[in-house]
């Protein structure tokens, strides 16, 4: 499942829209504080991280925002995340977590 952030509410914390968009504090502070109780698992869409992504025309201003923000930031805070935090790939967690 999407991993998110319980603050109150449930936060989505860690892909697509949510990565670009959330500062990198945040991201780093939801993701070590939910990975304390359980796995985390974080996607991203390689559009997201390419600066030059094309830009499609005559689309409403809110689903442009939720499309392209954050872009030019994404893969810095990619970056970021694989320094700061262990990955595997989710077959191995699973197995791990005897669900595989």
């Amino acid at each position: 499942p999407m991993t998110v952030f319980r603050l109150g509410v449930n936060i989505p914390v860690a892909g697509g829209f949510y990565l670009r968009a959330l500062p990198f504090s945040f991201l780093n502070f939801a993701l070590k504080r939910t990975a304390q109780t359980r796995p985390v698992v974080v996607y991203v869409h390689p559009w997201e991280t390419y600066n030059k992504t094309p830009r499609l025309g005559n689309m409403p201003l809110l689903r442009r925002f939720v499309t392209y923000y954050g872009i030019s930031k994404a893969l810095g805070k990619l970056e970021r995340l694989l320094a700061e935090f262990r990955f595997q790939p989710i077959r191995q967690v699973l197995a791990e977590e005897g669900l595989i």
